[in-house]
């Protein structure tokens, strides 16, 4: 599961939790067990880039890899997903609505490209109203000053 600085909390990262629940139940399979049992429906990569959550795939695709790892944990996709509760939707129904969510949700920005745009556009703010956001009144001090054979930092 990546972490929230790679993908941050949103409908994308919900749909994710729900897939590793699966992942976690059928002991962490590795990719080419899970292209096996999927009849090679699902690719090794594929499957790779779903779990890390670089991509959320067509539903096909998705399902097909849902199933395996059902298969795999020998759990019935299509039993309620919490037994106490009534009228409840089951494994794959439940799976299919945060799939649905996620892939109409605006994609998700990860915090570091938040925080790059966000001092970009600090810096370009400061160069429009004039200001020098680099200077420093010891770096200033420094390209004044007779002796410049060491850097300033």
């Amino acid at each position: 599961m990546p972490s929230e600085e790679v993908l941050p909390p949103g409908q994308h990262r919900k749909f994710l939790e729900e897939l590793h629940v699966h992942y976690r139940d059928a002991g962490r399979p590795p990719m080419r067990t899970i292209e096996e049992v999927s009849g090679q429906t699902v690719s090794r990569e594929t499957a790779r880039r779903l779990l890390v959550g670089r991509a959320l795939g067509r539903w096909k695709v998705v399902e097909a890899l849902f199933l395996a790892l059902c298969s795999i944990s020998n759990k019935n996709p299509d039993e309620a997903r919490w037994e106490e509760a009534y009228d409840v939707p089951s494994h794959r129904e439940h799976l299919r609505d945060l799939w649905n969510t996620a892939v109409e949700a605006p994609p998700p920005v990860p915090w570091a490209e938040q925080l790059r745009a966000q001092e970009e556009e600090a810096r370009q703010k400061a160069i429009r109203d004039g200001a020098d956001p680099w200077a420093s009144g010891n770096a200033l001090a420094w390209a004044n000053s007779a002796t410049q054979d060491e850097p300033p930092f």
